[in-house]
């Protein structure tokens, strides 16, 4: 069977404030790679990929800490006081944010779009309903 592969058959959210739910997450350790898929409040997807480990075998600091702040978002809990923290802990929470995009080019000419998320703010931890959680706000 014939198949062509399209390029940029995925497309990034545009920069903006989005409410966004942890849809899924997939651990990849062989790799030291996490991959999350989020939604939107409107049903749009983004996929965010953290390579934890640089290719010179040495800790990606920038992405764990990433990977870390949208656990906290998501969770509303703080890794640092919670002894069991598991990536699929995030599944089905929501957090607010500001997603930038930061496009960088490779030595080749090939242009990348680096998506950050900013200012995470936890909305509701997976099995909490949204209701609760703004009714703990009063």
């Amino acid at each position: 069977m014939k198949f062509t592969q399209k390029a940029n058959a995925f497309e990034n959210l545009p920069e903006g404030h989005y409410t966004m739910e942890v849809v899924s997450v997939e651990d990849k350790p062989e790799f030291d790679k996490v991959n999350v898929k989020l939604r939107t409040s409107t049903g749009r997807s983004q996929m965010m990929f953290f390579n934890l480990v640089k290719s010179n075998g040495e800790p990606n600091n920038m992405a764990l800490a990433a990977l870390t702040s949208m656990w906290c978002g998501a969770t509303g809990r703080d890794p640092q006081y919670d002894d069991g923290a598991e990536t699929q802990d995030m599944i089905g929470g929501k957090f607010e944010c500001d997603l930038v995009v930061r496009k960088s080019e490779s030595p080749d000419g090939r242009v990348f779009e680096n998506i950050n998320l900013r200012n995470i703010e936890h909305v509701s931890a997976p099995g909490e309903s949204d209701a609760d959680d703004l009714l703990s706000n009063l």
